[in-house]
């Protein structure tokens, strides 16, 4: 049988730490449960056996194809440049907001300082900020603008 049906799987797994009893009439019930299991599942002491001893199954890769990509868009210098601008990227506009909040360090603690320095670090290094890290750079732009 190679693979035990998963209840009876779970029961097993819920009997065989009951063989570590220090009462020997306990582990014996535990012993006639552990048959009683397997049988009601159609197996026996030697299914188990196997089970336990069994290499795990090999992954299954299933490759699916995909879907032709859609052809480019032909490019127009036109519908281009309308939607480009310097602000259209959140990272800029984060990376005004550190410099402002940098300008007053005496209203800083060290930790807010080390904070913004390392987000300046992960923005100059292309990485998009958490939600929490945008959440405490704006409380603390609110804190020096006085709005906490």
């Amino acid at each position: 049988m190679g693979m035990l049906p998963a209840p009876v799987a779970a029961k097993l797994g819920k009997l065989i730490g009951r063989l570590g009893s220090d009462h020997d009439g306990e582990i014996i019930a535990t012993g006639r449960a552990i048959q009683r299991t397997l049988k009601s599942a159609g197996c026996d002491l030697h299914d188990l056996a196997e089970a336990l001893t069994a290499p795990p199954p090999r992954p299954v890769v299933v490759y699916r194809d995909r879907p032709p990509a859609p052809p480019a868009p032909d490019f127009s210098y036109r519908s281009w440049k309308p939607n480009w601008r310097d602000d259209s990227d959140p990272r800029a506009q984060w990376r005004l907001i550190i410099s402002r909040c940098r300008l007053a360090p005496h209203r800083l603690s060290r930790w807010e300082t080390t904070f913004l320095d390392s987000l300046k670090g992960r923005l100059d290094q292309g990485y998009v900020l958490t939600q929490r890290q945008r959440d405490r750079l704006f409380e603390i732009e609110a804190k020096l603008k006085g709005r906490s």
